[in-house]
């Protein structure tokens, strides 16, 4: 993979991860909100920005990181 190839059209949850963390990603707040998804239940938070049936990808700001679905489950509960 190459640092300029496009985060929308990552194949996977790993390799977007890549995509976003690379040095010349420079993606807006609108391209970020299309991020392609890779199945299991919609997660409709702030800085959550894709996720498969398992993990998610979550961040304010690069480094993103990828987070189980019970990591973040026990990280945001309580949170409205």
């Amino acid at each position: 993979m190459t640092s300029r190839q496009n985060p929308l059209d990552a194949a996977n949850l790993d390799d977007l991860l890549d995509r976003l963390n690379a040095p010349t990603n420079e993606l807006s707040d609108g391209a970020m909100a299309m991020l392609p998804i890779y199945g299991g239940p919609e997660v409709d938070r702030e800085g959550v920005w894709s996720w498969d049936t398992e993990r998610l990808i979550v961040g304010i700001a690069q480094p993103f990181q990828i987070v189980t679905r019970a990591e973040y489950a026990a990280q945001t509960a309580g949170r409205t």
